[in-house]
């Protein structure tokens, strides 16, 4: 049984790697591996998951058959940590507050300073 990967006797593509390197003479690998950082630090930081995700669009140029433009993106969602919910009212008039608007109010006053007592050991 043949090996898959064996293309003796076939004309090889330039490896995908090669590809990578080359496109915008090397940016697109260097912002690949930047953002491969920022997340595996995130990701340890959390200890949630996220991704990396690279695409190629490849279109025709329209001037040689043989030539296509190849433009890239590489895309990184960090994990975020959940967030606490803040509670709102919702008043009469459709504003929200952070006071209950049906609640009433108590009085407020304060209350003179009381003299801690020593303890004695």
């Amino acid at each position: 049984m043949a090996d898959e990967h064996d293309t003796t006797g076939e004309e090889e593509g330039r490896p995908f790697a090669e590809l990578l390197h080359q496109q915008r003479n090397g940016d697109c690998h260097h912002e690949a591996t930047q953002k491969l950082r920022q997340l595996i630090a995130s990701v340890q930081e959390t200890g949630r998951p996220g991704s990396l995700s690279l695409t190629f669009t490849i279109k025709p140029s329209g001037r040689l058959a043989r030539m296509v433009l190849i433009t890239d993106q590489v895309g990184v969602k960090l994990p975020e940590l959940p967030h606490d919910p803040a509670v709102f009212y919702v008043t009469k008039d459709g504003a929200l507050s952070k006071s209950d608007p049906d609640q009433q109010d108590l009085p407020y006053r304060e209350l003179p300073a009381r003299r801690a007592k020593e303890v004695s050991a």
